[in-house]
């Protein structure tokens, strides 16, 4: 490997089978997210929550939230 300014350069070779491993992460990504869409829409589902779910079991005032099925 040459040098540039101090910094190593990496060579073509692990540049390329670090594109090949995003691009393959990008694809099972998509692939998984296109299966729970479908299975979603079969299923009727309107609204899917992602994230933290602390707390969304109830009001501000205390009381419980009715989140049906």
């Amino acid at each position: 490997m040459s040098r540039s300014n101090g910094h190593k350069k990496h060579s073509k070779a692990l540049g390329r089978m670090a594109r090949q491993g995003s691009a393959q992460v990008k694809q099972a990504v998509h692939a998984m997210t296109s299966i729970f869409a479908e299975i979603y829409d079969q299923s009727q589902i309107k609204e899917v929550v992602v994230g933290d779910l602390g707390g969304i079991k109830k009001n501000k005032d205390g009381t419980g939230k009715d989140w049906n099925d």
